[in-house]
């Protein structure tokens, strides 16, 4: 039945996923279950999302809580994540967690505390390198994760981060990938890495240039012999087709990534310094109607 199908976010979360990033909805989903998880009632419930760095728009006084987070255009209803997500769910979870004695035995709810100043980190390291560097950007995001997700050799350190960064950070696996390309074809500058994107756009242009050709010449093969060397040769240059193409692909995340990632550091730093303005409007209290009762 299709209304009790999960709720997945619609065509445009699809394609957020096909891309390789993390949906709005999919990450608040992931944040309200574990605030869910460590909370048993709305104030700390609100105080956890905070400190996850969401602002709540409208709080659990209202039908329909919504929240906001940086770089996001709207607020989004808690609720439009799905049915176990509605005000009257959440009220719900939350009271019977507080009834339970055995969740409040485990329940011990987690300080106010500030964020770390994860803006020491960013300045010390920006002293060090120079953050124009294409690889010095990649190497400042692995290292917050390093941070944040610990190693085996330390722990992790707990640093409330935006949603938009702790998503680059579970796709910490692609920015490696990233990451070890910039550094195998020795790219620091704006100037090696154009110059790279285009030698390998060359070099794929030649190659389909010179497979078509010979598919040419396949239709007017004569022999059994001549046309199994002719697609043959086809089918060695598709092997050096496939690890070009992957390469600009490769070429192609990283343009789109190299801004966003530079404006994310920027955001974070001005979160924690209490100078970030949430990008949302505000809603007036009176609606303006196009006609006259």
């Amino acid at each position: 039945m299709i209304e009790n199908a999960p709720f997945y976010g619609g065509d445009k979360a699809y394609w957020v996923r096909k891309n390789g990033r993390i949906p709005h909805k999919d990450m608040l989903r992931h944040d309200v279950d574990e605030a869910l998880a460590n909370t048993c009632n709305p104030v700390d419930f609100e105080v956890y999302l905070r400190s996850l760095g969401y602002m709540f728009v409208r709080n659990f006084k209202y039908e329909h809580p919504s929240v906001i987070a940086p770089d996001w255009q709207k607020p989004v209803r808690i609720s439009s994540l799905g049915k176990d997500y509605t005000r009257q769910a959440i009220l719900t979870r939350l009271r019977t967690q507080h009834d339970d004695r055995y969740f409040m035995d485990f329940y011990t709810p987690r300080p106010v505390v500030r964020r770390t100043p994860l803006i020491l980190v960013i300045r010390d390291y920006e002293k060090e390198h120079t953050p124009d560097l294409i690889t010095s950007l990649f190497e400042l995001i692995i290292t917050i994760a390093k941070i944040c997700t610990g190693s085996n050799i330390k722990k992790a350190d707990y640093r409330p981060l935006s949603p938009e960064l702790r998503a680059e950070i579970i796709n910490l696996d692609r920015t490696l990938e990233e990451y070890h390309f910039l550094c195998d074809q020795f790219i620091n500058s704006a100037e090696d890495f154009v110059e790279c994107k285009t030698e390998i756009v060359g070099k794929i242009e030649s190659y389909e240039t010179e497979r078509q050709h010979i598919r040419n010449r396949i239709r007017r093969a004569k022999t059994p012999e001549e046309d199994y060397s002719l697609k043959e040769q086809c089918r060695e240059i598709t092997k050096k087709l496939t690890p070009l193409r992957r390469q600009l692909k490769i070429c192609e995340r990283i343009e789109n990534k190299v801004p966003r990632l530079r404006a994310l550091i920027e955001q974070e730093k001005q979160l924690e310094q209490g100078r970030y303005k949430y990008n949302y409007y505000q809603q007036t209290k009176s609606k303006q109607r196009s006609y006259e009762r």
